[in-house]
């Protein structure tokens, strides 16, 4: 085979470009999509690490929560009831003359192992200091007794006056 200087010149550009064809789009092509798939990877691990922390918090958070619960439940008196608890601390803070009313119930945890009695407490025509001491009062007495839900509306002729319906729990 005689070839020219020129085919020569045409082949070797030609072997240029196939084998530059193949080195894309069998090697650096399928690297770069790699690389890419590879960082996708990692975001999701690092989300997923990030939802574990946080869920690990929280568990670390309920565990604290169930330790401050048996202890506010063991020091407590024997016959203590919610219901009475709260009627006292109406006493104590001067809204007991303001409750409409106080529903007691109970019911499972979510989990289903504790029993939690609440009471549903609807307070009429209250100054905002009143309401704040008596929710101080529950929070801060030590008897494991915490307000679940806490609804307000304005009330009275120049609407200074709150209406409150709060919903507190403990453990039985």
């Amino acid at each position: 085979m005689n070839i020219s200087g020129r085919e020569k010149k045409a082949l070797t550009i030609g072997l240029f470009f196939l084998l530059f064809f193949i080195v894309f789009q069998f090697i650096l092509f399928p690297a770069l999509e790699k690389k890419e798939k590879l960082k996708k990877i990692i975001i999701v691990k690092e989300d997923a690490l990030k939802e574990l922390f946080l869920l690990e918090n929280q568990h670390s958070d309920l565990n604290q929560r169930e330790r401050m619960d048996k202890q506010a439940v063991n020091k407590r008196n024997k016959h203590f009831t919610l219901f009475s608890f709260l009627d006292s601390l109406a006493e104590k803070s001067g809204v007991k003359d303001k409750v409409a009313y106080m529903k007691p119930f109970s019911r499972k945890s979510e989990t289903g192992s504790i029993n939690l009695s609440l009471v549903r407490v609807k307070i009429e025509s209250l100054f905002l200091k009143e309401l704040v001491d008596f929710l101080v009062m529950i929070e801060n007495s030590g008897n494991g007794v915490y307000i679940k839900s806490l609804s307000l509306s304005k009330t009275g002729k120049e609407k200074k006056l709150l209406d409150a319906v709060i919903e507190t729990e403990t453990v039985i």
